[in-house]
């Protein structure tokens, strides 16, 4: 009977912890089976520090927003920056641009602007030597 009770007991505390870690993946933006980590052993600690230390899309969609609001942030600018490399690291090299481009025009002082004008130029750079003309088929 005891050993019935505390079976219950740790079934109840593995879904309560399992559904806090689904409320919580999924307020971040992240899909909510991000929260199934919770309950294994060492992955749990590794994913709570990775989940601590990356952009998550809530602040980037927050950035983006401030930034068609007007209201111009390094962050906004560092989040766009991040955009524009994703793009480029998929193969999607005009939309790259065009992010990185939307990046000088509204931050034009900041440090990300520094560095998306670099990247545009090595970006062009590449399409030439590659030969491409356009975007991979969205």
């Amino acid at each position: 009977m005891l050993s019935l009770l505390s079976l219950i007991l740790e079934v109840a505390l593995v879904v309560a912890v399992v559904g806090v870690s689904v409320s919580l993946v999924r307020k971040a933006g992240y899909s909510g089976w991000y929260g199934l980590l919770s309950v294994i052993p060492v992955v749990n600690v590794i994913a709570l520090i990775v989940f601590a230390m990356v952009q998550w899309p809530i602040e980037r969609e927050l950035c983006e927003l401030r930034a068609r609001c007007g209201i111009n942030t390094e962050d906004a600018a560092e989040s766009l920056f991040d955009e524009a490399a994703r793009l480029e690291v998929k193969g999607w090299f005009e939309d790259a641009l065009a992010k990185y481009q939307g990046l000088v025009e509204r931050f034009p002082d900041s440090a990300a602007s520094a560095d998306a004008h670099k990247c545009m130029a090595t970006l062009r750079s590449r399409i030439a030597s590659l030969g491409l003309s356009g975007s991979p088929a969205h």
